[in-house]
């Protein structure tokens, strides 16, 4: 089973009307946001957007947030570190 929200009308940033907006696959629990066939846990089909934050939250292992510094911030278990690009 897959439960799916489906855009009914207008373009958007989502593309045309035929496109999922939001796919849950029941035996997977993978989701996807703008595509029909998620292949990974969160599979997302455009930009994705953090709303930075001006302090860190209280965070778990694995976890991302954007810092009103620009940068962006991995959680390893004990502490917040900054991600580095090179």
């Amino acid at each position: 089973m897959v439960f799916c929200v489906r855009k009914t009308s207008g373009g958007g940033t989502l593309g045309g009307n035929s496109l999922d907006a939001l796919t849950i696959q029941e035996q997977s629990g993978n989701v996807g946001i703008g595509i029909t066939s998620p292949a990974v846990t969160l599979h997302v089909k455009d930009v994705l957007r953090l709303e930075p934050q001006s302090s860190a939250p209280s965070g778990s292992k694995g976890d991302l947030y954007a810092g009103t510094d620009g940068y962006l911030y991995f959680h390893n278990g004990t502490s917040w570190k900054r991600i580095r690009f090179y």
